[in-house]
């Protein structure tokens, strides 16, 4: 008996993840750790897409019992942009919820770290318990509350992503600069120009495409307004990053590093 409780436990903690498929690895390793996690983003990333959805709030209207057509029924609760606010407020609780309990843990023999790579399923079922529990949430200063975060949230994360994604693209051209340097391959002087080219010229198709579909109705002056100051940025930065006294104090910069984030 107490060899078929072990077995039991096992599948609600380190094995959950393995439960369906035999040749899935337990959760042990931080690499297979940073997977699941990412795969319970993607869950609510999906799940948000379809509460966005217009024609799923009209599928969910024919089932009369399900809506019968109020204000502020069932249909209008878990649908919407009110529907993906409860989503990632619940989400968010969870996760900083537990970067408060992974406080100060240096180590993978922490019991701590073993809650960190384990007990999925306990996890999974406090985060739809969390979204459950956001769904009874009806007051409306709670989705603008949550939208201020949101905005707050959303500049932060781009800040973030664009710090990381010049670091890279800095990086990416110190190596293939040293490279060409130590073995003179026309290669890798033909790989930085031609992904400048190619960057470049993502950037103006995208600001194209952002005039016609969001600048083209004579009304849309803060659409055309904000492309127009991005595109105005991005040849800014561009002139900034090949002048002589920026080179002088940061000879690796240049049009590869502006050109990936533009």
């Amino acid at each position: 008996m107490g060899c078929l409780l072990s077995c039991l436990a096992c599948c609600f903690c380190d094995a959950a993840t393995s439960i369906c498929c035999k040749c899935l690895p337990s959760c042990k390793k931080s690499i297979l750790t940073r997977l699941y996690y990412g795969v319970i983003l993607l869950v609510v990333i999906v799940f948000s897409c379809v509460c966005l959805s217009p024609n799923v709030e009209k599928l969910l209207r024919k089932i009369p019992s399900l809506c019968p057509g109020e204000p502020n029924d069932l249909c209008s609760l878990i649908t919407g942009y009110g529907a993906v606010y409860r989503m990632c407020f619940a989400l968010a609780l969870f996760f900083f919820a537990f970067s408060l309990c992974m406080i100060n843990v240096k180590s993978s023999h922490d019991f701590r770290a073993s809650i960190h790579n384990g007990f999925w399923f306990f996890k999974i079922l406090a985060i739809i318990g969390i979204m459950v529990g956001a769904f009874f949430i009806r007051d409306p200063m709670f989705l603008y509350v949550w939208m201020i975060f949101g905005i707050i949230g959303a500049s932060l994360l781009i800040l973030l992503q664009l710090t990381l994604l010049v670091d890279f693209a800095h990086s990416w051209n110190e190596k293939w600069v040293d490279a060409y340097d130590e073995t003179h391959n026309r290669c890798y002087s033909c790989g930085l120009i031609s992904s400048t080219v190619f960057f470049y010229a993502l950037s103006a198709t995208a600001v194209i495409v952002f005039y016609i579909f969001f600048g083209s109705h004579p009304s849309c002056h803060l659409g055309k307004m904000l492309i127009s100051i991005n595109l105005i940025l991005c040849v800014v930065m561009s002139v900034i990053s090949v002048l002589p006294v920026v080179r002088d104090k940061l000879p690796l910069s240049g049009l590869l590093q502006v050109g990936s984030f533009s």
